[in-house]
């Protein structure tokens, strides 16, 4: 009798154990694969890091503001923001620009017309800035 409880209890508490494995090396996966997608849309982009210091929204539309160190003004030519889901959704939304303290500053367009939330399907959504420059 004292055989068939331990059973009971182990049985269940290997199960959990495997199940719990299994959901980790599934996160895992995923990870890796969103990093294989970022890579099949940009390739060996050269990139530097934005601060954004402001993000806000203005009914439906997601607004924007950051900066970027060490682009010169001399040969900057324009900037785009780029939202992607890194696979099926891909959009372009202009941005402002001005130039302070040696950084490059930018801010997405308009209230009404900057990203919108309503397109944007509910998933992992990044959003990388595009500089163009001579």
């Amino acid at each position: 009798m004292k055989k068939i409880w331990q059973w009971i209890i182990i049985v269940p508490i290997l199960v959990g154990v495997l199940i719990g494995i299994y959901i980790s090396i599934n996160k895992q996966i995923k990870i890796s694969n969103d990093n294989d997608k970022i890579e099949n849309v940009f390739g060996i982009a050269s990139s530097k890091m934005a601060k954004i210091s402001k993000f806000y929204s203005f009914g439906t539309s997601l607004n924007v503001e950051g900066k970027i160190e060490g682009i010169s003004k001399d040969n900057f030519e324009g900037i785009r923001i780029f939202v992607t889901d890194g696979a099926d959704y891909n959009e372009y939304y202009n941005a402002e620009t001005s130039f302070k303290d040696g950084a490059l500053c930018f801010k997405t367009k308009d209230i009404n017309d900057s990203i919108d939330l309503e397109n944007i399907p509910v998933r992992t959504i990044l959003c990388f800035s595009k500089i163009k420059v001579k």
